[in-house]
């Protein structure tokens, strides 16, 4: 925090160091709990410096803050202190969190950075999966040590497709809480039930080689096998739906 204020005061700094660096200090608020102050500052680099972006050598991508921002304001208004996610990972984690949770606008809101930031690292990935494993995935050890040599080609291919799914999973739980049945409120849980089966269709068309780990097994799971029974299950649960909902006087 020190270097951080050392670096803010001097004169030597451009709108995307500065905009950078008020972002780690905002961040660094949350962290310790001081949830208002991080929101307001936040907020701020969301305003005086919306385009300031980062250059991440390890994905080889040129990275936004404002994004970040909203999401550090989001995790401040849940009064919530774990790490910044910072890796595809991270994000993962903590959107499976939030879903369990049935926070499901936070677990769509993470799971969608973690797509938009490596997404072209998983397509990469998916193309050398695609070459070393044509037919079918490879099996697993259930344990993430000793599968540490996928994660080192495919970590971004098994998050990104996990996180395909977990969006799938936020849409098909909002349209199965939804018990309003109007003609909205049957018009809302199609459009939900739509928006997860896109999501499963996305993981069966880009990333059919993401697994993902499940440590109550434990065990890997196969992503796209798993999109695939889901969506079949959303489908059948659509043509349950009435064809127009019970108008409301």
């Amino acid at each position: 925090m020190e270097t951080i204020e050392a670096f803010l005061a001097s004169g030597d700094r451009g709108p995307n160091a500065a905009g950078t660096c008020l972002f780690l200090k905002a961040d660094a608020l949350r962290r310790t709990g001081e949830f208002a102050g991080a929101q307001s500052l936040f907020s701020k680099v969301i305003t005086e410096y919306p385009n300031a972006k980062w250059d991440d050598p390890r994905i080889g991508a040129t990275i936004r803050v404002r994004p970040k921002c909203q999401l550090g304001c989001r995790l401040a208004a849940e009064r919530d202190s774990a790490v910044f996610p910072e890796d595809s990972a991270g994000y993962t984690a903590l959107a499976w969190r939030y879903l369990n949770k049935k926070k499901l606008e936070m677990a769509r809101m993470l799971a969608t950075a973690c797509i938009e930031e490596f997404q072209h690292v998983a397509k990469q990935q998916q193309v050398l999966h695609n070459q070393k494993y044509p037919e079918v995935l490879p099996k697993l050890p259930p344990s993430l040590n000793q599968a540490k040599k996928f994660f080192e080609q495919f970590w971004a291919l098994y998050d990104v497709g996990t996180c395909w799914f977990i969006m799938g999973q936020s849409y098909q739980e909002e349209a199965d809480g939804l018990t309003d049945r109007s003609d909205d409120g049957v018009k809302q849980a199609r459009k939900c039930y739509d928006q997860a089966v896109r999501c499963y269709e996305e993981i069966l068309k880009n990333y059919v080689g993401a697994q993902c780990f499940d440590p109550s097994g434990p065990w890997f799971w196969s992503v796209a096998k798993g999109a695939e029974e889901q969506k079949a299950i959303v489908l059948n649960k659509t043509a349950k739906l009435p064809k127009s909902g019970k108008s409301v006087p």
